[in-house]
């Protein structure tokens, strides 16, 4: 940390700085589990005091809503530029795309088994209320490629798409990552048809079971 730390007076400073707190705590979060992690480790990763961070965020959840906006806006931009390359896409294609999008960052299916049930809940109404506006643009891209390359699909089906889409992700980490811990009670369970199946197999055969309904 250093020692020669000055208040941040312009917005770019400012964030200069939250972005070198959610790079710290992308980096610590592929170490630790989220409940391990507190604020001194992101100070110790970065050139800000635990007391500089709190002025930035309140809590370390409200740290983490804001990492996952980031990766929300970048798989986005992502996938918009992806989709503008075609006029059309096979069912299969389209699931395709879409799964390695959201594989092209190695902590978002984490963060999304942990978005509804623990980030949220420790941040304010506001904050919420401005995550949910930023990250619009993710709900707009997959509405309007679903339009475009499921033309003859009805706008209640692209809507229940997207809405299985978020819903079924959101367990995909869990279920194809299990913790050490889950791992030994399988095992001293004797579980016999626990299978743990591959990551990008298992967000494929989902998306194309959930596109189905599209066509």
């Amino acid at each position: 940390m250093s020692s020669q730390f000055q208040r941040a007076r312009t917005q770019e400073q400012f964030d200069v700085r939250r972005e070198e707190i959610l790079n710290a705590c992308a980096e610590i979060y592929k170490l630790k589990s989220f409940d391990e992690i507190i604020f001194k480790d992101i100070a110790e990763r970065t050139s800000l005091s635990r007391t500089t961070i709190y002025s930035y965020y309140k809590t370390k959840e409200e740290i983490f809503l804001d990492l996952i906006k980031r990766e929300y806006l970048f798989i986005a931009k992502n996938l918009s530029c992806e989709f503008k390359k075609f006029n059309n896409l096979s069912c299969e294609d389209f699931c395709g795309i879409l799964a390695d999008a959201f594989m092209s960052s190695d902590i978002m299916l984490s963060l999304f088994a942990i978005q509804l049930t623990r980030l949220e809940a420790k941040c304010s109404v506001q904050q919420l209320a401005n995550f949910k506006i930023e990250i619009e643009i993710i709900f707009d891209v997959l509405q309007n490629a679903v339009k475009k390359f499921f033309p003859n699909s009805t706008n209640l089906q692209r809507d229940n798409f997207i809405a299985e889409f978020f819903i079924f992700i959101q367990g995909v980490y869990p279920y194809t990552k299990p913790s050490a811990k889950q791992l030994e009670a399988i095992n001293l369970a004797s579980v016999k048809h626990c299978v743990i199946l591959d990551t990008r197999e298992i967000l494929y055969d989902g998306l194309l079971n959930l596109a189905h309904g599209l066509k």
